[in-house]
């Protein structure tokens, strides 16, 4: 199926400070952890991608195409980077998918890629639904000794794939209050489908 490309999240270059000055909490904010500011997060909608979600920086916009065994299929991929990778991607396939016999086993395979594309180890995973359509969340760890983790939501509506996914390292320790994982799941539990689609 679709073979996602995840990247993993690199370390955060400091601009370097004379000895006599003092970098402030807000600075240390601003620089390295955006997304401990609750200013930061903002609402972003694709309208094309029907959907919207809050997000703590810009993102940047990709188009790629991938191959499945029905054809090429292209993605548009939303990435924002802050010392950790918060991501939606989203993929319109030739046949409906959800509401078939097909549902599950194309869901198995896309969490299977993912997975297979980082190395990684599938270690929690539960069926959802968003607005009635079916979906998986899951979190895999992945990296040099597991030290990844990436916290991902697959939804499909009608012949459509979303993947929202948020990767940060496992036991990073944040320069200010919060945590990786508490941002992750202020990022994923914000996704919301902007218009009402069933399959078709």
């Amino acid at each position: 199926m679709l073979a996602v490309a995840l990247s993993t999240c690199g370390n955060l270059t400091f601009a370097q400070k004379s000895k006599k000055q003092k970098v402030t909490t807000t600075e240390l904010v601003a620089e390295v952890e955006p997304q401990a500011n609750p200013a930061n997060w903002k609402t972003f909608t694709s309208d094309a991608g029907n959907f919207s979600i809050v997000t703590p920086g810009s993102f940047t916009h990709e188009e790629k195409t991938a191959q499945s065994p029905d054809g090429p299929v292209q993605l548009h991929v939303f990435i924002y980077y802050a010392n950790a990778e918060y991501s939606v991607t989203y993929a319109d396939y030739l046949a409906v998918i959800e509401n078939s016999d097909r549902t599950q086993l194309f869901l198995n395979a896309v969490r299977d890629a993912g997975v297979q594309g980082i190395n990684g180890k599938l270690v929690e995973e539960k069926e959802i639904t968003l607005d009635g359509h079916p979906g998986r969340n899951y979190i895999i760890e992945y990296g040099t000794n597991n030290g990844f983790l990436l916290a991902g939501r697959n939804i499909v509506v009608g012949q459509r794939l979303y993947i929202v996914s948020a990767t940060y390292r496992k036991n990073e320790v944040p320069l200010v209050k919060g945590s990786y994982a508490e941002w992750a799941l202020k990022f994923l539990d914000s996704f919301k489908l902007t218009k009402v689609t069933g399959a078709q």
